[in-house]
């Protein structure tokens, strides 16, 4: 019969599962208690005992690789022993793996054939305890040739330690500053040497974790894929000294008007997350300790006391419905309304210009012989129109988390500089495709943060304005907003019109003739609506934006806004 070995890690998986605990945390122990103190004993499990009515013994004997071998993984827990120091007589490490049910390869170690765990540890969620034990083992077995003579001695035995989490898979806890232990649970020992070798690690217990204990649990079986010599050893494991102590923790109390609001145990070497507390008409604006203001980004040096401090959140105005009148002397009173909105003005205008002059820039500017003909306008034109439509598109998923890094000035104004480049790398292309299409990639990749960002840079302004005077100046400036985008396109092809007319444009020339059709001062006109205006708009509004200066006292702004509405 033809079995799957692999069985064993589903059956080794119900018996490593550990009886439910409480889920209360155990309350907080002084640094140093070992929490060992009373549990009982370790308990130990070899699979080929015949607990299993020898079900797992007479599948073993089926493989091909344990015929004429002594296969039993076989060993327990000697009489005696207690938590801090026990004897594992090992009878023999075995040959368990997991193996391929159709091909009977061996596919993986099952180390978990032989173990010794010890259940209920109690632990505090969020604390570090360090394991430390002494380790030394006898365990040998023969080597032989392929003829099956012994040449030696095996004495090096690799076995496993493992902190987890009891139930749903038995999820490991991490292992940190380890000695004479991998972080994986690895532990080398070798029976040559007589002395115990002294094993130790850090756990740390999630700060979210329900249960109040864990589980802890030696693997002691063959490693028959990774180790393959380490098979059918026998002798002694000797484990002294076993604790698992609790390390240091330092109280934080958190404290308002002389009352605790909340206290928090932090692990030495670590620091202390902020404690959001509430008081009706304030704004929580930082904690101090012995009357200096904390840093939450350092470790905590020591038992702490952190007192709230606030800022009283009353406005010197409540909210109304404002008249048009009142809008008004609210808006034009305001210095950051004037900026942004003289900023729209100038980014948008002067992109209706450029989108009004495109088709005129690439007719008789441009050197359209790129595409093989010198009257190839319509493939000039499509090009920039790709080469501006790209980059913004492209943009639009980096703008944002730009902006909450950085904040929405910095980025606007950067923009509005790498658009103005990129207009002087258009202009000194004279007319050649390559160096115009970079630029005009350039100017619309900057004109991005401006797009994107407009109507959030406006927000910010009511939100300002509303906080000074009490007034919400939502409509009104949203209808001055529409107002300059719906003028911008026929106030812009008006103004370009003119500059045509007074350069001399000649509407009736063929354009078969390319350039040469229109006069140089023509060619000038249409340069400066398609290419510097916006360049020199772009300065212009790279200056204004570097004084719109709201952005950092907006949330506390903000606060005080909603805390005004709560109180009327």
């Amino acid at each position: 019969m033809r079995l799957f070995k692999k069985t064993m890690a589903v059956a080794l998986a119900s018996v490593m599962t550990i009886g439910m605990a409480g889920v209360a945390s155990a309350a907080p122990v002084p640094a140093g208690t070992n929490v060992l103190a009373g549990l009982t004993q370790w308990t130990s499990f070899s699979v080929c005992t015949r607990e299993d009515g020898g079900e797992w013994e007479e599948a073993l004997k089926a493989i091909p690789q344990t015929k004429g071998v002594d296969y039993a993984t076989e060993g327990y827990i000697t009489a005696g022993s207690t938590v801090s120091n026990f004897d594992f007589f090992v009878i023999n490490s075995g040959w368990d793996g997991e193996y391929n049910k159709l091909t009977n390869e061996l596919v993986n170690d099952n180390p978990w054939g032989m173990t010794a765990t010890l259940e209920n540890v109690p632990v505090e969620a969020g604390r570090n305890y360090t394991i430390s034990f002494n380790i030394s083992s006898t365990l040998k077995a023969s080597k032989k040739d392929a003829l099956g003579n012994k040449i030696g001695d095996i004495t090096t035995k690799h076995i496993l330690f493992k902190a987890y989490k009891p139930g749903n898979g038995d999820e490991a806890l991490e292992l940190t500053s380890t000695s004479n232990i991998t972080s994986d649970g690895y532990i080398t020992l070798d029976s040559s040497k007589k002395e115990s070798m002294k094993v130790s690690a850090v756990i740390n217990v999630p700060k979210d974790y329900k249960k109040g204990n864990i589980g802890l649990k030696f693997a002691l079986g063959a490693f028959l894929k990774t180790y393959a010599d380490e098979i059918g050893m026998a002798g002694y494991i000797h484990v002294n000294n076993f604790t698992v102590t609790a390390n240091k923790q330092y109280t934080v109390n958190f404290v308002s008007q002389n009352k605790t609001m909340s206290t928090k145990y932090v692990n030495e070497g670590e620091k202390v997350d902020t404690f959001a507390a509430k008081r009706k008409g304030y704004t929580l604006v930082g904690y101090t300790a012995n009357g200096a203001s904390y840093n939450f980004n350092s470790v905590v040096p020591s038992d702490l006391t952190l007192v709230a401090q606030w800022k009283k959140t009353a406005a010197p105005a409540k909210v109304k419905i404002a008249s048009l009148k009142e809008q008004l002397s609210a808006v034009a009173s305001e210095k950051m309304w004037w900026i942004v909105m003289l900023f729209y003005m100038g980014f948008q205008w002067s992109g209706a210009m450029k989108n009004g002059s495109m088709t005129y820039f690439c007719k008789w500017v441009m050197d359209n012989t790129f595409f093989g003909t010198a009257d190839a306008w319509g493939a000039s034109q499509s090009l920039l129109s790709i080469m501006g439509a790209v980059p913004m598109a492209v943009a639009a998923v980096a703008i944002v988390p730009l902006c909450n890094k950085f904040g929405k000035r910095i980025v606007c104004m950067v923009g509005m500089l790498l658009g103005a480049v990129g207009g002087v790398i258009a202009i000194m292309g004279n007319g050649q495709i390559v160096p115009v299409a970079i630029g005009v990639a350039l100017k619309c990749l900057g004109s991005a943060p401006a797009c994107y960002m407009i109507l959030a840079m406006l927000a910010d302004v009511i939100d300002h304005i509303e906080y000074k005077s009490g007034i919400r100046t939502d409509g009104l400036t949203m209808s001055i907003y529409s107002s300059i985008m719906v003028a911008a396109t026929p106030v812009c092809n008006s103004i370009f019109s003119a500059i045509l007319n007074a350069s001399g444009y000649d509407q009736a020339a063929d354009i078969a003739l390319g350039t040469a059709a229109q006069t140089a001062a023509a060619q000038t006109a249409i340069s400066v609506g398609y290419i510097w205006v916006e360049t020199i708009a772009y300065v212009i509004c790279a200056i204004l934006i570097f004084f719109f200066t709201i952005e950092k006292d907006l949330p506390e702004e903000q606060k005080a806004i909603a805390a005004r509405k709560n109180n009327k």
